[in-house]
This record gives C-alpha cells, structure tokens and sequence, in this order.
C-alpha cells in the first residue's frame, strides 16, 4: 500500500514538472510569443488565439477574465511572465452555461498579485490521455497603470457578426490593437442577437428563447476577431437594444433576463474596491480609472415602451437614475456618462404617409420627463460631464450648450465599428461639430484637466486612418 502511495506521489510529481517544461518549451520554440503587435506599422495582422477571450474589470496589480470554451472540457490558467516562467496557476472561480445549448461554456477566472507594466501570458491548459499537460491556447496582457496622469481609449459601438463585414472587421480591429489603447469600450449592439438570418424579431405572438440569445452571443464571439486576438486589451462593456435581444427592446423583452445573465458572464465580474463597480437592475456599472470615471448607463432594462413620453422615469428607471446620481455625488472626478442612444439628438421622421416612421431612439426624444430631471440632477452634482453614445451608424461630435448643464460640453456618438451604413445624409442636427458616415471608431486620448477633462478625439476608419478629429476641453 505504502509502495503505491509513493509511485503516485512521484508520477503526479514527474507529471507536473513535465507540464512546466512542456510550457517552457513552448516559449523556447515560440521566442516572438511573448512580443507585442507592431504599434507602428498598418501591414502586420494582429495574430490570433483558438478561443474567445475577454479581459474585463483590471487594475493595478489584478485583473479577472472570461473564456469561451468546449462544454465538456476542464481548463486549468496558467500565469506566466514575459520568459515562459509560471507564476500562478488557477482554476475558473464560476462556470456560466446554458442548459439547452450543448456546445460553448464561459470560463471566469482571475489573476492577482499584478506589477502595472508588465508583460504576462495566459496558457490554457488541458490534461491529455498521457496526463501531461498540454497548452491549448495563450494570450498576452498588462495590467492598467492606474497611476498615469494620460491614458487613451477607443470607443464605438455595433458589431455585426454579418459575412458581409469580415474584410471591415479585421481592419478595424487590426487598427484598435494597433493603437495600443489602455482600453477598450464598447457601447452598445456589441451582439445582434435578432439577425435576421438566425432569429426572428419579437411578436407579441412570437417570443425569443433563452438558447437564441446564448447561441447569438456564443456564435458572435467566436466570429469577432477582437475576441480572439492574442493581445488581451481591457474591455468595457454596455449593451443597448440588440444585445438585449431585439429591435428597440425595452422593459417588456420576454428575453432581457436570459440576456442579462450573459451579458454579464462576460463582461462583468467582482467589485475592484476603488476600480469597477456593478450597478442596480440590468448591466449598468461604473470605473474608476486614470483620476476619471466612467458610468455605463443601461437605457434597455427599465426602458418603456414607444409612446410612453410623460412617464417619469420611462428611459432609466428610478433606481438607475438614483444610482447614477448617487455615483456622481460620491466624489469629485470628472465623469463620462456612456448609453447606448443618443441623448440630446431629437427624434428624426422620415417617409410620406402610411410609410413615416422614427428612424431613431433618444433619451430627450423617447423621454424627455426623465431626460429633464437627469440633466438637472446631474447639472447638481459634484462631477464635470462628457457624454458618450452609440447606435446611428454614424458618428459625431456635438456641442453641448451651457444651458443644460451651466457649462459647455460635448456629446461623443461613435458608431458602427462594423455594421450596415445607412444611405442618404445624415440627420440635421444643429449642435453638430464634425461627423463621418463610414465603419469607423473613436480613439480618445484624455487627461484631467482642472476639475474637468482634456481629450484630443480623433475617428480611425477602416479605409483611412483619420476622417475626423477634435481637441475638447470641458471644465466646470
């Protein structure tokens, strides 16, 4: 018996000094693994890892993640510094699957114990037949230098996962890694889950179920090449309409529960003390990163339905707006409120007759009731704002008049990073500074200014390098 004991101490002994030499091996024989894309450069093509991957919430000296992986298979994650060497080792702190979807399941993990700076890969490690570990999959990452006075950001919002975007996509993609941001925000339609060619848009006699939204979300992973690209970049998240499962979905959604949970499985994670922080209700949060704050507001969950215009709190929410507010209040830092639509722009008819329509959803157009006391809530409160928005297939940038808040600001909608371009003009929108109509996202370098926020706003297209760009100061 004591022989036995022994003979399997030394064969899981033997086995795990194999596995680290089989991972340093692999950095033996792969000596570019560990080097970053070439910031400096349009011709080299961001590499790829095998699996969908999300750094979300980061800070100094941690960072938490989700992988999408086989069902039936177990992964271990393993930290490695910039030689090869293992400094950590872990299992996923919560598997998130759905019960009908028999294929994909979310891996969440975490690493602490981080130096800001410095290079680090992730192995996604398996157990073969042999029981010798073998690596799976590897990306590389950083922690966020929290302490940097300047820091640079991309913003944009829908993602199609449509064939007729993939040249779009790689460029546009290609170009954000390129630009080495410290992060990345995607403000809404980040997943399509009613394309028209999977799942059909909510009836009142036709509702979307649970494994059509996980099956979107899993499907769109895997086919956006962000996902998979070998260098991890921060990403923060909200979501608006299509996200949450079809065309304008507002409160009644029969889906926006099922879409919530994976949502969330893979953007959010743990409060960070002093970093992020969920929110109340549906996917809405807040960071706190480089002396800034970020609120991503979610204008879906709580929302009312068209026609619902006097409805006190028809586009946030009462414990939403409370929240934001209360998050405003909490300190002095210069604030930038992200959502998913517009939120000054009026609403835009088009068509003659039985054919007119609204071509678009507003905070101000949709609900102004709430939009007014917002505005005069966040006018109240201690931080300096710059808002941020998405949705119309175009972007720009719009002058805020002191009026609204008793300073001048700007609203910032960037849109698509690769979704359909709409024909014919853009909407006539007086507050309109400069605009683009072409795949494109912003890339914000910012810095606390005073009391408020000083950024360069540049818009990257997937053709041309620059379509626009705009020095903002914004100060109480």
């Amino acid at each position: 018996m004591k022989q036995s004991v022994l003979f399997l101490i030394f064969v899981s002994i033997f086995s795990i000094s194999c596995a680290q030499t089989q991972l340093a091996n692999y950095i033996a024989a792969n000596p570019e693994a560990m080097r970053l894309p070439n910031t400096n450069t349009t011709n080299e093509y961001m590499p790829l890892g095998r699996f969908a991957m999300i750094q979300g919430p980061t800070s100094n000296n941690e960072a938490y993640f989700s992988s999408i992986v086989p069902r039936y298979k177990t992964y271990t994650y393993i930290l490695v510094d910039a030689a090869g060497k293992e400094i950590a080792r872990v299992q996923p702190y919560e598997v998130v699957e759905q019960a009908n979807y028999t294929f994909w399941k979310i891996d969440k993990f975490h690493f602490a114990g981080l130096t800001a700076g410095q290079d680090y890969g992730i192995h996604v490690v398996e157990k073969a037949t042999d029981n010798l570990e073998q690596s799976m999959d590897f990306r590389k990452f950083r922690s966020i230098d929290l302490n940097q006075t300047r820091f640079k950001f991309v913003v944009g919002s829908c993602q199609a996962d449509d064939h007729r975007f993939a040249s779009i996509r790689k460029s546009i993609w290609n170009k954000v890694v390129q630009a080495n941001p410290d992060f990345i925000l995607m403000n809404g339609d980040v997943v399509y889950v009613d394309s028209f060619e999977f799942v059909k848009r909510e009836t009142k006699t036709h509702k979307t179920q649970e494994w059509e939204i996980w099956g979107r979300y899993m499907d769109s992973f895997q086919t956006l090449e962000i996902f998979r690209s070998q260098r991890l970049i921060p990403i923060i998240a909200n979501w608006d309409d299509h996200d949450m499962g079809t065309n304008n979905s507002d409160i009644n959604f029969s889906g926006k529960d099922h879409a919530k949970r994976v949502f969330k499985a893979l953007f959010h994670a743990p409060d960070i003390k002093g970093v992020f922080k969920q929110g109340v209700g549906g996917v809405s949060s807040a960071y706190t990163l480089f002396g800034q704050k970020f609120i991503m507001m979610d204008a879906r969950y709580y929302r009312q339905p068209p026609g619902t215009q006097k409805h006190p709190n028809g586009h946030l929410g009462k414990p939403q707006h409370d929240w934001i507010i209360s998050e405003m209040n909490s300190d002095s830092l210069p604030t930038w409120l992200v959502m998913g639509d517009q939120f000054f722009q009026s609403l835009v008819e088009v068509g003659e007759g039985e054919k007119k329509k609204i071509v678009n959803e507003t905070f101000i157009g949709d609900h102004p009731v709430q939009f007014e006391r917002f505005l005069k809530d966040v006018k109240g409160s201690k931080s300096t704002t710059v808002f941020v928005s998405g949705d119309v297939h175009f972007s720009e940038i719009s002058s805020v008049d002191k009026n609204f808040l008793g300073y001048p600001t700007f609203e910032l909608t960037a849109s698509p990073y690769h979704s359909y371009i709409f024909g014919g003009k853009n909407w006539e929108n007086p507050r309109r500074v400069v605009a683009t109509k072409e795949h494109n996202f912003m890339l914000v370098d910012a810095s606390k200014h005073e009391n408020g926020i000083k950024a360069n706003v540049r818009a990257i297209g997937a053709g041309a390098d620059l379509l626009f760009e705009k020095e903002i100061t914004v100060v109480k």
